[in-house]
């Protein structure tokens, strides 16, 4: 009978906290407006840092919150911590993987099935440095367009390139050249304004003007460069 007891005892220690229907049921809809709200919209690379740290912070600081707050044991407040963020995390990324799967804008271009939900996939199908063998093989099996990521597309398209790199294009820079933050090259700002700001004072320094103005102001820098140049020629 004692040892029942006992047993009864830590069964009744490590249950699930009473009354967690409506906190169940709001971290799951704050899930779903977390993707719906926040992630859905614009590009959160550059905040990865940040938001790691608020996943290792956040449940402890809300276990001894619950503590805290509430009468609840310690074993109870982390059991519910536990069950909270499970269930907001399984809201938000089931949330994410049926959208990029059915309501993305990119759900119509063909690929590989897994590439569509995680570009983790593809990331794991490389075994050495023959990412290039993969796509060619990809784009022999789906077409000149083919859905590499969730918001990644590999073109082989030539008549594309005006359209991706032309000067009328509205296509912007891809989150790669963010690569170098927080310094930001000329050749990396995606930004069109700035980049064009940045430019107007690279164009005069090419100009005719700027290259004879440089070519009097450093005679013997421009011979050398010359000399140099005449010889690879």
């Amino acid at each position: 009978m004692e040892s029942g007891s006992v047993q009864h005892t830590a069964i009744m220690a490590i249950s699930i906290p009473p009354n967690l229907t409506l906190p169940l049921i709001a971290s799951s809809a704050l899930g779903l407006l977390s993707h719906n709200l926040y992630f859905i919209h614009g590009e959160h690379h550059t905040s990865a840092v940040r938001l790691f740290q608020l996943s290792i912070l956040l449940p402890p600081l809300l276990t001894y919150g619950l503590t805290r707050l509430s009468s609840i044991t310690l074993l109870h407040a982390t059991v519910t911590t536990t069950l909270l963020l499970t269930t907001y995390l399984l809201s938000l990324f089931t949330s994410m993987l049926l959208y990029r799967l059915f309501f993305h804008r990119l759900r119509s271009f063909p690929g590989p099935p897994l590439a569509k939900l995680s570009k983790f996939w593809h990331v794991l199908q490389l075994g050495g440095f023959d990412n290039y063998k993969r796509l060619d093989r990809w784009h022999a099996q789906y077409g000149e367009y083919v859905r590499i990521g969730p918001t990644e597309l590999s073109i082989v398209d030539p008549e594309a390139v005006e359209a991706i790199m032309g000067s009328r294009s509205t296509c912007t820079k891809s989150a790669w050249y963010d690569m170098g933050m927080p310094l930001v090259s000329l050749h990396q700002c995606r930004d069109r304004a700035t980049h064009d700001k940045r430019r107007r004072v690279w164009d005069r320094g090419f100009s005719m003007k700027g290259t004879y103005l440089f070519m009097f102001l450093h005679p013997l820098t421009f011979s050398q460069d010359y000399m140099i140049t005449s010889r690879i020629v």
